[in-house]
């Protein structure tokens, strides 16, 4: 029977759950096939077998199984007492949890759906509501690199709008646009048209009976 020992370990006298273990017979074949698995593995890889060894054997020592496998024993004693590897926790630097960024998604496509411009202080602003919303401080707010990293963890780019000539742009205001729908709407009713008579047209034009290929 033969007794396979990890990378140079050799048990001594309080090292025997872990040696009895390495020295089954019915083990060995196993263990052999770990021990050449592991040693083109990551740590995490090796953290996760000396926890699963761990688990099969309660009375071992951590400081025997992280040596025998390698692994730093303070990481090895951090993940038994509950903690995750820093793969699977959110980065430190994140203002936002993960559903909150997915909220302020939520936001800028239903933005973008609206055909409404979103522009980077929107972002901003909405981000600062719900780290304030969250934490009650008004003087809690995202950095001033926060929004364009934000953009970019999330796949979303930046295009210019087409300007407005200037014509166009003077007559875009609140006054304007009131009077032309009151106008409409006092024509729509004094000539009885229905709701399915009124088309919305861009200034191409239109020629009835005429199709857009002839």
């Amino acid at each position: 029977m033969s007794t396979i020992y990890r990378w140079g370990w050799t048990p001594n006298n309080q090292d025997t759950t872990i040696a009895r273990f390495f020295t089954l017979p019915t083990r060995t074949r196993r263990i052999s096939a770990i021990v050449s698995r592991s040693r083109s593995r990551d740590t995490e890889s090796r953290i996760e077998e000396a926890l699963q060894y761990l688990n099969d054997v309660p009375g071992a020592r951590v400081a025997s199984v992280a040596r025998a496998f390698g692994v730093p024993r303070s990481r090895l004693r951090y993940r038994l007492e509950g903690r995750q590897p820093k793969a699977g926790r959110p980065a430190a630097n994140l203002k936002l949890s993960r559903p909150e960024e997915a909220a302020l998604c939520r936001y800028i496509d239903r933005l973008d759906n609206m055909n409404l411009a979103v522009r980077p202080e929107f972002i901003t602003d909405a981000a600062n509501n719900i780290l304030r919303e969250r934490s009650g401080q008004a003087d809690f707010v995202i950095g001033s690199k926060w929004t364009s990293r934000f953009l970019k963890r999330h796949g979303y780019f930046k295009k210019l709008q087409k300007k407005l000539h200037a014509e166009r742009q003077a007559a875009e205001d609140l006054v304007r646009v009131t009077q032309y729908f009151q106008s409409l709407e006092k024509v729509v009713q004094e000539q009885g048209i229905p709701p399915e008579d009124i088309w919305n047209m861009d200034e191409t034009g239109f020629r009835i009976g005429v199709g857009k290929d002839q």
